[in-house]
């Protein structure tokens, strides 16, 4: 049985990626967290690590081509070509005694392939992790030109248990701040990187033990171990499936609450076999887990709204909380304040006026940040140390022109169908405005100086600098 790589969401507003290069072939034996393929997003250029160790069986997703966050890019498998041992079972099964040369094998998957098949989305480190130290998961590379990373924060704690995909880390370099998901399923057994530790990549970061197998294997031997094996294959759809029925029992009323479209359409159909509950009591914390990270961005809007995060379930990737979970919350709020309202509204009429005043006082409250200190990320510890060099080598000035830009406004109406399908981006404004200030510094080098000591240094090419949004 084969394994799929999938397309990774690296950031959180990215949904889809172009694979740029590929640096294994078909055929090629490959290690885990060894660069697999190369893939480009608006947010950034990086490599994408293995999740698994094999042979690459099948490439699924060319170069140059763009697909969605969570598409299969590549099959990875033994090298024995399991995955077609389903077509040769029908064969195999109808005449057992035929071709001795070639059936033996056959012969033999038709009694292996249903264990082969549960056992490997159970993905193949966790059998490891159940015999050993257990599988070690290490800084991976976020860039070209990244060597080093910090962890900013761990989303798992030592003991708890995490699934293939599921995130594990965040991690800031000088580039991007991301998160880590784990390449292998299993238990947290030790963490080896604290956070706002500073590592070279490929440094080990923690060791996922074997928590699931002997789990699996305690109850009964082979159909127990069939159970856990199945939902690990669709992550997103049938491992949560089986699990949320206890997890309405486990967490009654926080968590379940506010999520009411999602959370209770789950336990709905497996409501009658409650009795199994006991034994998936402990698949209650990846739901609060997954659902407990959300981007400053997010924090934001969501104090802004009035939202508690941890009453709330993410629908983004690994369970992360999106600005639209937000908005759906504060939306939902506001309806069921309006319903409630809605009831006392003929005695509280008079209570009306008063309530006016409450909307602009909301407008002038502190910020909770006052009188706090936060450590900086990475990303802002460059861009911090950038500006301050910037301050002291280049002198610092704002001037304002007024420029009649009709011409290049009717350019621009005129190449700009053009160049949309030649680059896949829409023409601007900016690159006139860019071009127009390389040909003023050429024409002016003293505005393009830096000073190195006691000396000007006037610099033969001009290199423009444009600030974006990471």
């Amino acid at each position: 049985m084969s394994e799929s790589v999938k397309m990774p969401a690296l950031g959180e507003s990215v949904t889809e990626g172009t694979v740029t290069r590929w640096l294994k072939q078909v055929g090629e034996s490959i290690e885990v967290d060894e660069p697999l393929l190369e893939v480009s997003t608006d947010k950034v250029d990086t490599e994408v690590p293995s999740p698994v160790a094999g042979v690459v069986e099948k490439i699924l997703v060319e170069e140059d081509e763009t697909v969605e966050v969570g598409t299969e890019l590549a099959l990875i498998g033994d090298g024995s070509g399991g995955g077609d041992a389903p077509e040769q079972e029908t064969p195999a099964s109808e005449t057992p005694g035929e071709t001795p040369d070639a059936k033996p094998a056959s012969e033999a998957e038709p009694t292996e392939a249903p264990s082969t098949e549960q056992d490997q989305p159970t993905k193949a480190p966790t059998a490891d992790d159940a015999a050993g130290e257990g599988q070690t998961v290490t800084m991976p590379a976020l860039g070209e030109s990244v060597t080093e990373g910090t962890v900013t924060r761990w989303l798992k704690a030592e003991g708890d248990d995490v699934e293939v995909d599921e995130p594990l880390l965040e991690v800031s370099t000088d580039k991007v701040d991301t998160e880590v998901p784990s390449p292998y399923a299993g238990k947290l057994a030790r963490i080896l990187v604290q956070e706002d530790e500073t590592v070279e990549v490929g440094t080990p970061l923690a060791q996922i033990g074997g928590g699931a197998a002997p789990a699996a294997a305690s109850p009964e031997a082979a159909p127990a171990e069939a159970a856990p094996a199945a939902p690990p294959a669709p992550a997103a759809t049938a491992a949560p499936a089986a699990p949320s029925a206890p997890a309405a029992p486990a967490a009654p009323a926080a968590p379940a609450a506010p999520p009411a479209p999602s959370a209770p359409a789950a336990p709905a159909a497996p409501a009658a076999p409650a009795a199994p509950s006991a034994p998936a009591a402990p698949a209650a914390p990846p739901a609060p887990s997954g659902g407990g990270y959300v981007t400053p961005i997010v924090r934001k809007l969501a104090r802004d709204r009035g939202v508690d995060l941890a009453r709330l379930t993410g629908t983004g990737v690994g369970g992360r909380i999106r600005k639209e979970d937000v908005i759906a919350a504060a939306e939902r709020a506001e309806k069921e304040k309006a319903a409630a309202a809605a009831a006392p509204a003929a005695p509280a009429a008079p209570a009306a006026a008063p309530t006016a005043p409450k909307a602009p006082a909301t407008i002038g409250e502190p910020s909770p940040l006052r009188g706090t200190t936060a450590k900086m990320t990475r990303l802002r510890k460059v861009i911090s140390k950038r500006m301050v060099e910037s301050l002291q080598v280049s002198a610092q000035l704002t001037t304002v022109v007024e420029v009649d830009v009709t011409r290049v406004a009717a350019l621009r109406a005129k190449a700009k169908s053009s160049f949309q399908s030649r680059e896949g981006v829409n023409l601007t404004y900016l690159p006139f405005f860019v071009k127009a200030a390389t040909e003023a510094l050429k024409a002016h080098p003293k505005v393009n100086a830096s000073i190195d000591g006691e000396n000007v240094v006037y610099h033969g090419a001009e290199h423009i600098g444009i600030a974006v949004d990471t």
